[in-house]
């Protein structure tokens, strides 16, 4: 069987047509030596997607005799302007069980992990997995599934697994295993409730992720007696803090750094009460703290202050209220800007002197629906 494999393809619009999220059509066919155009398959491409995609065009129902291959747009009828680009085009013959292919991680949980790919079609698929760099001759456990979405359960937690994939396309017919790549669950989840980190437990400390590679400031778990001496529970005398010099002093540089502490957690639907104490003291409008949850299929990027969505788009966030990744739950308080503009942060200027002792306290009513029930870091 002869395919072609399309490995880029995208499109350029103007903004009227991305505004409107128009789909096009691109039409893979053959031209005869007369300059027939004999269509074989179509692509649907969204123009939201600015990204290059991975496409695969099969030519076995193919019974004609062109030698000529041929690309055709299909416009729709609002006349926007659009570009598309194809690149890395390669025809090749493939054998009669095909390797499955375009592998993608979907997401993963504290006990789970969701693997798509792509493949023409078989009876079932076998997905062999273990823990990275496991002995895949000798070892490995295979499940199998009829569906090119898997979800592989009953993992550990905050563990990194190798992934490996082949398609049955029927009884006789098997084809080579391919290397998916690997994925690793999250921590374990905050799911028992109530829960209270007062950071004494260096277990539970150990839970805690940041993204933070390169930056001057970063979060520490430690002790710092110049500002960490009473909270609301007045239990401890440790904390979660911005250091320069990793966690001796709460003393940071004057230089622009992002850095994000997260914890994961599962929210059933229902009623929540969240509360937290803190402090944030330095340049006003520049140094300032953000509170909320974030989906965990979007991801915190390390080194800036962009929150990565699982389709590839980004939001750089800042203190003002426009900047919210999509399913991000705000868990700071809301305050009035100098203009009409709100914005979220916790913030206290330098000219206040705040004395360490003098924490603020917040404390939040969350009401999580069934649209909003999942894992959230």
């Amino acid at each position: 069987m002869i395919i072609m494999m399309i490995n880029g393809l995208g499109l350029r619009s103007t903004a009227a047509a991305r505004q409107k999220e128009q789909k096009h059509v691109l039409i893979v066919g053959a031209v005869t030596d007369l300059g027939e155009f004999e269509p074989i398959d179509t692509i649907e491409v969204n123009l939201s997607t600015l990204d290059f995609v991975k496409k695969i065009v099969s030519f076995e129902s193919y019974q004609g005799s062109a030698k000529h291959v041929a690309f055709k747009l299909d416009y729709d009828l609002s006349g926007a302007a659009v570009t598309m680009y194809l690149d890395d085009i390669v025809v090749e013959e493939i054998p009669k069980c095909a390797c499955p292919d375009y592998f993608k991680f979907e997401g993963s949980t504290d006990n789970s992990i969701a693997l798509s790919f792509e493949h023409r079609g078989a009876d079932f698929y076998e997905v062999k997995y273990g823990h990275k760099g496991f002995d895949f001759t000798n070892d490995g456990v295979v499940v199998t599934d009829k569906n090119r979405f898997v979800t592989i359960s009953n993992l550990d937690f905050d563990t990194e697994y190798d992934f490996y994939v082949r398609a049955r396309c029927n009884s006789v017919d098997f084809s080579d295993w391919v290397y998916a790549g690997s994925c690793a669950t999250i921590s374990e989840a905050i799911s028992v409730f109530p829960y209270v980190c007062t950071f004494e437990d260096t277990k539970e400390n150990n839970r805690w992720r940041f993204a933070q590679e390169n930056q001057s400031n970063q979060w520490v778990i430690g002790v710092d007696t110049a500002y960490i001496v009473s909270d609301s529970l007045n239990n401890g005398n440790k904390g979660l803090f911005i250091s320069k010099d990793g966690g001796f002093s709460a003393q940071y540089e004057h230089s622009t750094s992002y850095s994000w502490a997260y914890r994961p957690i599962y929210l059933d639907e229902g009623v929540y009460r969240i509360s937290y104490d803190w402090t944030c003291y330095g340049e006003q409008n520049s140094d300032y703290v953000r509170v909320g949850m974030l989906p965990i299929s979007s991801y915190f990027e390390s080194g800036s202050n962009k929150v990565i969505a699982k389709d590839g788009s980004s939001v750089s966030m800042t203190y003002t209220k426009a900047n919210q990744p999509l399913g991000w739950i705000e868990l700071s308080a809301e305050v009035k800007g100098t203009s009409s503009n709100s914005y979220y942060r916790l913030s206290m200027s330098d000219t206040t002197k705040i004395l360490a002792e003098q924490w603020s306290h917040e404390d939040i009513t969350l009401i999580i629906t069934p649209d909003k029930v999942g894992y959230y870091n």
